[in-house]
């Protein structure tokens, strides 16, 4: 079986027909289609495929190398890299560097019940996290960059046509922004967490959830309406039990703003946000090498986890495959064009500052024109 998604103007395969075992197969299915709820699914269109995700529960037979230099877990010969540890393993031929064999276990236990994880995840759920963070983005960001695109640690909306973009380090906010201009019906979504944009000045629809935490109920109303029809029962239990912030849910940008999802516009601004101990704002407009020397390190440490997989096989001398080095020296020159004429603002937030409280500002300022 194949899942196919857009991803810009063109599409990516998951297909799980070489996993054997059909329970397995059943509940990587569905764990599948829970992490990318948020994408849009396209046709089987092979002709306008990226990238091809392929799972299997016997991946040691794909790799039919009898000569390979070796790291730990990781072999390399000629024709194939086999890279493996404690949290994923994966396969990819030389010839065809953009389809990956993706390794899935059966790892179910007692403690691997969705209720004990912060995140309502089982197993198979976790694995498919893993592979998210460690292989998904990893591999798409080296599309991007090979063919003029990056990501960006940016949500983004559009309105009247044109998208804006809300920069921002982990926990300063973007999320939370996007909940308060939900409700503004001038205002289309394009992306939460990463956005991916093109050195033309163009970004795109980028199919992440948006991560609710506890303390979202408390700020946004129309949250707590959300999750009461769509969150399952049991995961609503453990909210009702556990006292954590760290809780997680996923949710579809789709419930949030309904029909109002934009697939591609042209950036007009970019603000990016940090927090200040003062208890007022402070604008002000920055130059692309000023916004860069913020925000590539910021994209770096989003995408660490996947980093640290590609510096693991970069230390073996592969040498088909890109350096961290080569991704985010291509990364800067593909955002210092695309933001060469494009306005850049950086604005100074009071710490804690209530997401309504920031939007009202922006909207004053003309920061959302």
């Amino acid at each position: 079986m194949n899942l196919s998604y857009k991803y810009c103007n063109h599409t990516f395969f998951i297909s799980c027909d070489r996993v054997k075992n059909k329970a397995l197969r059943t509940s990587l299915i569905s764990s599948l289609r829970n992490a990318f709820k948020g994408f849009i699914n396209d046709e089987e269109c092979f002709d306008k495929s990226i990238l091809h995700f392929s799972f299997t529960d016997d991946l040691d037979s794909l790799f039919k190398s009898k000569d390979f230099v070796f790291k730990n877990k990781t072999k390399v010969s000629d024709s194939q890299t086999y890279f493996s540890d404690d949290e994923i393993s994966f396969i990819i031929n030389h010839d065809n560097l953009n389809k990956i064999y993706v390794g899935i276990k059966n790892r179910s236990n007692f403690f691997s019940s969705k209720l004990f994880n912060k995140s309502f995840k089982n197993s198979i759920d976790l694995q498919i996290s893993a592979f998210y963070y460690r292989i998904f983005l990893l591999y798409s960001q080296i599309w991007n960059v090979n063919n003029n695109y990056t990501y960006l640690h940016a949500s983004s909306i559009q309105k009247d046509n044109d998208a804006i973009l809300f920069s921002a380090d982990s926990g300063v906010g973007k999320s939370s922004l996007l909940i308060a201009l939900s409700d503004d019906k001038s205002i289309k979504f394009i992306s939460d967490d990463l956005t991916i944009i093109s050195q033309d000045s163009k970004c795109f629809f980028q199919g992440r959830c948006i991560s609710i935490k506890p303390y979202h109920l408390d700020l946004f109303h129309v949250i707590k309406n959300k999750l009461t029809g769509h969150m399952p029962f049991l995961q609503k239990v453990q909210w009702n039990l556990i006292n954590d912030n760290r809780l997680n849910y996923r949710l579809n940008p789709s419930l949030l703003f309904k029909e109002r999802i934009c697939q591609t516009s042209k950036i007009k601004r970019v603000i990016h946000i940090v927090n200040h101990n003062s208890v007022s704002f402070k604008i002000e407009k920055i130059s692309v090498k000023k916004f860069c020397s913020l925000a590539i390190p910021i994209l770096m440490n989003e995408l660490f986890l996947a980093n640290h997989k590609l510096n693991k096989l970069s230390s073996l001398n592969i040498s088909h495959s890109k350096s961290v080095l080569d991704i985010y020296n291509s990364s800067k020159m593909i955002i210092e064009k695309a933001f060469n004429n494009i306005e850049i603002q950086l604005v100074y937030a009071p710490h804690k500052t209530h997401p309504n409280v920031l939007s009202e500002f922006l909207k004053k300022k003309g920061c959302l024109d």
